[in-house]
This record gives structure tokens, sequence and C-alpha cells, in this order.
């Protein structure tokens, strides 16, 4: 018998069709699962295995291939996970997912993953912390290391002081820190491990790794909150008065160890990168800051078919991602902390948090590198990973396995 199956649904969902030779198959689907349930009926029949044809729309080819990506880096993962001897509950599972237009599975399946990342490069891209430690020693301790670092720097000649600006007052700063100093502040940080995309080991060990001369020196700026008289609320960093940075509506997760001081995600503020920029290779900061406004716009119109609408706010990014002409800049972030008052339950776990801190402030980050020719964009992978996920533990994990 000689048939032309023609199907949707059922067809598709797992149906053996023996003797099948030739496939035309169109879906237009935006999840894996789906994706690899039509993988089941694409040819089959003995001994005539090299004549089997499939013909698919370009974009399924796409799809298909990153799937079977993602499918080994997977593969991988359990590989290591065995070699150690450790369970799925100890070890975690990560699938890897950077695209637009596919997700893994239904969200409603994915309600207990979160997104990871590996950074390739950071490269013309803001990083950030918007989640800190609930433990106060943690918060202590990163305190501490930033004073001591501030304290280092002095001690070697360098100065802190405010910016000079055209227009407002400008960030109290430093200015041409070399990277190994920064990467040795980094790597004495106690990171939250839900700050994905600031990872402290892996940003050590790209800017370690990394020869190129544009990321030789950094500045470091200090994040103010608004002008006060109030004590409380002003950190005194070797002579330098500065106003903490009011976090109201903190989300405290006591059991994770989760404090999210970021609104949706996000600690700075769009023009945060903006510090730092100056008159650099002829230009004058303006003129530098005008140029990646105009790029951003470019590149919108060309994204969106739309013009970008004036007086809208720019992301964050625009300072990197279109700027070139600039040192990278370590923000931080003296952080006092509190949660809306309607939250009668956090209120008492925010007050005690306070009560140990004892006026230290908590330390917010973020880290800008400028743009760089020879890394066209920022170069990262996205994982969904399940709520035991250790990945940010790997290097541990990877070490004991050695010692054993």
């Amino acid at each position: 018998m000689r048939v032309i199956a023609i199907g949707g649904l059922a067809l598709s969902r797992g149906l053996t069709l023996e003797g099948l030779v030739v496939s035309y198959f169109y879906r237009n689907t935006c999840t894996y699962d789906v994706l690899m349930q039509m993988g089941r009926w694409f040819g089959y029949r003995k001994n005539y295995e090299d004549l089997f044809r499939i013909w698919i729309h370009k974009a399924s080819a796409d799809w298909y291939a990153e799937i079977a990506d993602a499918t080994e880096k997977l593969k991988e993962d359990m590989a290591i996970m065995r070699d150690l001897g450790k369970r799925p509950r100890d070890f975690g599972i990560r699938v890897r997912n950077d695209s637009d237009e596919l997700s893994i599975t239904a969200p409603n399946k994915m309600r207990n993953a979160k997104d990871e990342y590996e950074f390739e490069s950071y490269f013309g891209d803001i990083v950030e912390t918007p989640y800190l430690h609930f433990d106060t020693e943690a918060n202590k301790k990163n305190f501490k290391a930033t004073e001591r670092l501030v304290n280092d720097l002095i001690k070697r000649g360098y100065k802190l002081e405010r910016q000079k600006v055209k227009r407002g007052k400008g960030h109290y700063i430093i200015q041409e820190i070399p990277k190994a100093v920064i990467v040795e502040y980094i790597r004495s940080l106690d990171v939250s491990r839900y700050n994905s995309k600031f990872d402290a080991r892996q940003i050590a060990e790209f800017l370690e790794n990394t020869d190129e001369k544009c990321i030789d020196t950094f500045d470091l700026a200090f994040m103010e909150g608004a002008s006060t008289n109030d004590d409380k609320l002003i950190v005194d960093m070797f002579g330098v008065k500065i106003p903490k940075v009011l976090r109201r509506k903190c989300i405290i997760d006591r059991e994770s160890d989760r404090l999210g001081i970021g609104r949706r995600g996000k600690l700075s503020g769009l023009e945060d990168g903006i510090a730092g920029i100056v008159d650099c290779n002829g230009k004058t900061a303006d003129e530098i800051i005008a140029e990646a406004k105009r790029l951003y716009r470019l590149e919108f119109m060309k994204k969106e078919g739309v013009e970008f609408k004036e007086g809208s706010s720019y992301p964050s990014n625009t300072w990197f991602t279109y700027v070139e002409d600039r040192r990278p800049i370590l923000l931080i972030y003296l952080i006092d902390i509190n949660v809306d008052k309607n939250e009668t339950n956090q209120k008492k776990q925010v007050n005690e948090f306070r009560e140990k801190m004892d006026g230290i402030p908590a330390v917010g980050l973020a880290m800008g590198l400028p743009k760089n020719n020879k890394y066209l964009s920022v170069s990262r992978k996205k994982y969904r990973a399940n709520k035991t996920y250790n990945w940010f533990e790997k290097q541990e994990i990877l070490a004991e396995g050695e010692e054993e």
C-alpha cells in the first residue's frame, strides 16, 4: 500500500508509521518538548535508512539544531553527575535555553525553575546584584571588604573625590585602578547565588584571563542616595560622607537566605552607568553620551520598526553596549534596606536585620565593561535550572571528586 498520511496533533504525538520514507513537516510551536515529540515519525523503514528524506522549514531546522545542542549539554552534565556519584537532588538539573523564540516546556511545568547564566564575555554590558544575603554576617563581611579596598587605595595615593561634570554634582569616584585590585576585591566578596548574572567567580576568571588593554584599569564609583542630615543614613568612607541608597520595598526570604533589593530584578538606575564617562580620545563626555543614544535609537528602529519615542529612558546597558571610549567601572551601592509598611511579618524580620547590622550598610554592586569590537556583543549562555541546581558550586563539586 502506498499512502500519504496527513495529520496534525494526532499524527505528531508519537505515532510511528512503518514504511514511512519521506516527511514534509511544518509546525509553528514554541516549546522544546512539543518539537521533540514530532521527531518520532520522521521516517521508519528497515534497511532504507539512507533513503529517508525530511523536508522542513528553515526555522524548524534551526530549532532542532538548538534542541540537539541543548540535549548534548544536558548529557554532559549528567555524565559529570554520574562520575561524581551524585544524585539529581544533590547535583541539580539545568537545560540550556538561549532562544528568544523557544521555551523548554509550558510555563506551568517550569514554575520551580529559575534562570542561570554562563558568561563567555562581559564586554558591552552591565551586570549587577539585585539580591543580597539575608545573613547579616555575609553583609558585614562585604562592607568590610569595601572599606579595606578604599583604605588600601587611599594609602597608595589614589583619591576618592567627586567627579567633575558639567551638569549635576557627579559621583564620588576613584579612577584608574589596576584590574588585579578589582579582581581581588570581587573574589573577597560573598555574593548571593541568586544573582545569576553576577557570578563573582566567573567575573574574576574572565577578567584575569582577558588581555584586552581596554580593561587594564577600572574606575570605582559610589552611588549615592538623597542628601540627608540624618547621620544614620550617611556612611563616612574615610572622610567622605556618602548618603546611603534607600531601598524601602525589599523582599525577604529567610529560608532561602535571599534579600531582594532591586525592583523587578534590577538594582541600578537607568543612567547609573554614565558615571565614569569622561572626555576621551578627542571627544567630550557629552559627545560620547549623545553618540551612544544615537546608536541605540538606530538599533531600536532596526529591531522594532518604529522610532524611539522622544523623552523615553534609555536602558542601563546603553552606556556600555554603544560606548568604546571609556574605562570599565564598578558601581558600589551602600544600601539601607526596609520593607513595605504593610508587610507586617516582613517588618519584624527587617527590624531584626537592621538591629544586627547596627548602622552598617549592605553592599550592592554593578559592573559595566565598554564595547569591544573583538566581541561584538555580550556573550552568555542561558539555562533554566531547578531549585536544587548547584551549578554555582560546580568547582567545589569537581574538586571534591578529584580529592576522592
